[in-house]
């Protein structure tokens, strides 16, 4: 038996992690330092190539941020595993953050170190999170690829969130998250200029990734920073227009833009003047698979519907499939919402409201009053 795997049998013996064949469930609670020791444990052995559990993302028992829940089950090459992985040292610990290091070295992208930056710090390896970091640090001071950038924020912002929860320091990634925010959003605009249909659609998925990620850094100056890039990509001619859609609808979301603001927006790019092909992509863009700002934004809904039906009979046919996908994105209840809308004239919603009401039946009031007496007793009111 060789130092490593006796290092792993004494920890599971400790943490009362008894290696069976039968796949089970574990749940966590990171608050506990048993619990905490044993998450340390599982994620050091993922690092060495040594999958004894994995982080289940369905079936959850647990509530927030302090439970992780694990699929364990022992594989007998496992052991071969061990002994392979002890190259990397004599104790799990020192191994994994070898491996680890070995593994930053040969990452290919940001994308790759941010997130072994992120496994790192679940397995509690202070060395190899600051030896990882500034790797990242460096490769990221030399590079000009904008979509790496971007890739980058999310497993940062993920650290950044819940490491207080495991009890690390993420000062050092605080520091390296506002650095790849600022320098994501200088080049952002041109790297969504001059592209393609696919390659808009892909990197809107990147966008919004590297949006929540800045929400959750929720920085002063880096959010202002972001913010102002949004910008930009609203009034460049260059950007393409989804993705102009898109950032017209996060200024909206934050509420940098007010209604009236989105409501010029709308009006420009869905004008009469405007190719139909690129009035469709840029309100694909800012509906983003939600109808909540057409359910509710009368004036919104109203340019929408006055664009639509100024579209002639064969742009309307040009751009229907389009529009289509842009709508079959939403969810049934809001397009059954928007069908019902539509129905009214969709016109103002206190109009629709009061047409509602009007052609309602009538209120049987013979009725209505059958349940007055017990109510009466009920809430100790005299008759």
């Amino acid at each position: 038996t060789v130092p490593l795997q006796k290092d792993v049998e004494q920890q599971q013996k400790t943490l009362r992690l008894k290696p069976e064949a039968l796949e089970r469930t574990l749940d966590l609670d990171l608050r506990q330092q048993s619990d905490l020791a044993r998450s340390h444990l599982l994620h050091r052995l993922r690092l060495i190539d040594v999958p004894w559990g994995r982080v289940s993302r369905t079936g959850r028992t647990g509530s927030g941020t302090f439970h992780e829940i694990w699929q364990l089950q022992w594989q007998p090459e496992f052991v071969v595993s061990l002994i392979e992985a002890s190259q990397w040292g004599q104790t799990l610990e020192v191994a994994a953050t070898a491996c680890s290091l070995e593994q930053a070295h040969n990452a290919k992208n940001l994308r790759e170190l941010s997130e072994l930056v992120n496994q790192v710090l679940l397995a509690d390896l202070a060395p190899a999170v600051q030896a990882i970091t500034h790797i990242l640090e460096n490769r990221a001071a030399v590079s000009g690829d904008t979509l790496q950038l971007l890739q980058a924020l999310p497993p940062l912002a993920n650290v950044f969130r819940y490491g207080n929860v495991r009890q690390t320091d993420t000062a050092m990634v605080a520091h390296m998250l506002d650095s790849l925010i600022v320098r994501a959003a200088i080049g952002l605009p041109l790297a969504c200029s001059g592209i393609g249909d696919d390659s808009a659609d892909n990197l809107r998925t990147t966008l919004l990734a590297a949006h929540s990620a800045v929400s959750l850094r929720d920085a002063p100056e880096q959010t202002q920073a972001w913010q102002r890039a949004l910008r930009l990509m609203t009034d460049s001619s260059t950007v393409h227009p989804l993705l102009q859609g898109l950032a017209a609808r996060l200024l909206l979301d934050d509420g940098i833009w007010q209604a009236v603001d989105a409501a010029q927006a709308l009006s420009l790019h869905l004008s009469s003047g405007t190719e139909p092909l690129q009035a469709a992509a840029w309100l694909e863009g800012f509906l983003n698979r939600n109808a909540m700002v057409l359910l509710h934004d009368n004036q919104l809904w109203q340019l929408v519907n006055d664009w639509l039906c100024s579209l002639g009979e064969t742009h309307f046919v040009h751009i229907l499939p389009l529009v289509r996908r842009t709508f079959s994105a939403f969810s049934a209840s809001e397009r059954n919402d928007l069908a019902q809308r539509a129905r009214q004239g969709g016109t103002a919603h206190a109009n629709s409201h009061a047409a509602a009401t009007s052609s309602a039946p009538p209120w049987d009031f013979e009725l209505a009053a059958l349940p007055v007496p017990l109510l009466q007793t009920i809430l100790g009111i005299a008759p």
